[in-house]
């Protein structure tokens, strides 16, 4: 299976460079970029293919690399796009490391964690956030994801954590209603309640 998506992967990496070399001359592309990324797909192959566990890291950042630099190397947020992959690969490295490997938690929460902050710069790039705490939010979404993909139902640790910075991501905006204290402040009892009721029927 792994050698057919290989196979698959270098048959599409190949299609996109015939088209990319028909309309080279009308496509501001940068075929060092490509070259980067035909690289990076080829030392991750070998990761999946060879357990080569090295070569996921040149394999990750160079994809990632490659493809901001051959779609946004001229956009004005090219600076963010940049900046996030140095939280992106690694974030990503540490998730593919979780599932391939003994499903160690740690390394799925930093990943998701690293994953969140690169989201939350390209955010910043993009939009802006008067009445969002954007970092507080990707960062609480991502403890959220955490407790559903570690499928570690029965430690709601980063539930609770990740529901309480999305509360607290949205402070300002609640506020608006007038009553962004009273709506936070009885969520946070609810959640303590839940917490304290469950520890001890815990046996």
């Amino acid at each position: 299976m792994t050698n057919k998506i290989i196979t698959i992967a270098l048959g599409f990496i190949l299609i996109f460079g015939g088209i990319f070399y028909f309309f080279r001359d009308s496509i501001p592309i940068s075929y060092g970029s490509v070259c980067s990324i035909i690289l990076g797909c080829a030392f991750i192959g070998a990761y999946f293919k060879k357990n080569r566990r090295w070569t996921i890291l040149p394999g990750i950042y160079l994809l990632y690399i490659g493809i901001a630099s051959a779609f946004f190397a001229h956009s004005y947020i090219f600076n963010y796009i940049i900046t996030s992959v140095f939280f992106l690969a690694p974030g990503t490295i540490f998730t593919i490391l979780y599932y391939t490997t003994d499903n160690r938690r740690p390394l799925l929460t930093l990943g998701l964690v690293l994953i969140s902050v690169g989201v939350c710069v390209l955010f910043i790039g993009i939009f802006d956030f008067h009445y969002i705490n954007i970092f507080l939010l990707c960062i609480g979404i991502a403890f959220v994801i955490n407790y559903v993909l570690g499928k570690d139902y029965g430690n709601r640790t980063s539930l609770v954590i990740g529901i309480i910075l999305i509360l607290l991501s949205l402070r300002r905006f609640l506020s608006i209603t007038g009553y962004a204290d009273a709506i936070i402040s009885m969520i946070l009892v609810i959640l303590g309640f839940i917490v304290i009721v469950r520890a001890l029927l815990v046996r």
